[in-house]
């Protein structure tokens, strides 16, 4: 059975099932219990998912705001001069596989101040 991962991702994301803690608030566990749930169901949700809400935790660490509805995020692996140009299936840092599902990163990345 072939599933639309990062549409799948994007329809849990924004269904409301990912009401889990941001980490460092002791409830480390039901975040990790969920992750295991969604990735023992399809690895590839899993990841997508798991994805988002790292971005959100990070996002809220740092601009002090959450994800907003309707978003799906991601967090991209950078290019780096060590490791090379990355394979042409992986993303560019910044964009978002689910783009064509509707989902988007409607606001730039927060810099340091």
């Amino acid at each position: 059975m072939i599933v639309d991962a990062p549409g799948l991702a994007y329809r849990i994301v924004n269904e409301g099932a990912l009401d889990v803690p941001l980490p460092g608030h002791g409830d480390t566990a039901i975040r990790l219990r969920t992750l295991a749930d969604f990735c023992h169901r399809d690895i590839s949700v899993g990841r997508l998912v798991e994805a988002h809400l790292d971005a959100d935790a990070i996002l809220a660490e740092i601009a002090g705001e959450r994800v907003g509805p309707d978003e799906l995020w991601g967090c991209g692996r950078p290019n780096h001069p060590s490791r090379g140009s990355p394979p042409s299936s992986v993303p560019a840092a910044g964009s978002c596989p689910a783009r064509s599902r509707g989902a988007r990163a409607s606001r730039p990345a927060p810099t340091p101040s």
